[in-house]
């Protein structure tokens, strides 16, 4: 092959890659969507605390109320919908000493006007209490070059 064309031939491809890049990292858009705290407790059963324990019904956080070790635990539901026209990925990150105690998906992907549950459990692993934050994290791209970019990068 000539050198010239194998030259040209790179240059040209470096210069696709990097507008790919350029205009993939600019159609590529992450929000922070919601954040919220966390917290239970996890007590040892006793015949006077008996009646002490149960979940939160507040919605403005994540409170799993008070559980007793070895014998309970709690689920929250989360409910992501998403109104665009275009994929979404919802992240959730959680932080604090509660995180060791969750079980739950950490990223999802939501199809055009789709509706799904996130269930977050709660299962006590040792005795005291337990708090954190959940962040909630939209990812998602507005064209073509993006949606090829954020399937790069995931």
């Amino acid at each position: 092959m000539d050198t010239r064309l194998y030259y040209f031939t790179l240059f040209g491809v470096s210069i696709l890659l990097v507008l790919f890049y350029i205009l993939g990292e600019r159609s590529v858009i992450q929000d922070k969507i919601a954040e919220y705290d966390m917290k239970g407790e996890v007590i040892n059963l006793t015949t006077s605390n008996l009646t002490k324990i149960g979940i939160s019904a507040d919605t403005d956080k994540l409170d799993f109320g008070r559980m007793v070790f070895n014998r309970t635990n709690a689920t929250k539901i989360l409910t992501f919908y998403n109104p665009y026209s275009y994929d979404a990925q919802i992240y959730l990150l959680v932080e604090g000493n509660i995180s060791k105690m969750l079980i739950y998906n950490e990223r999802i992907l939501l199809k055009p006007n789709q509706t799904r549950n996130i269930y977050i459990k709660f299962v006590p692993k040792a005795v005291g209490n337990f708090s954190g934050k959940l962040e909630i994290w939209a990812k998602y791209a507005t064209n073509p070059v993006g949606e090829f970019w954020l399937k790069v990068i995931g």
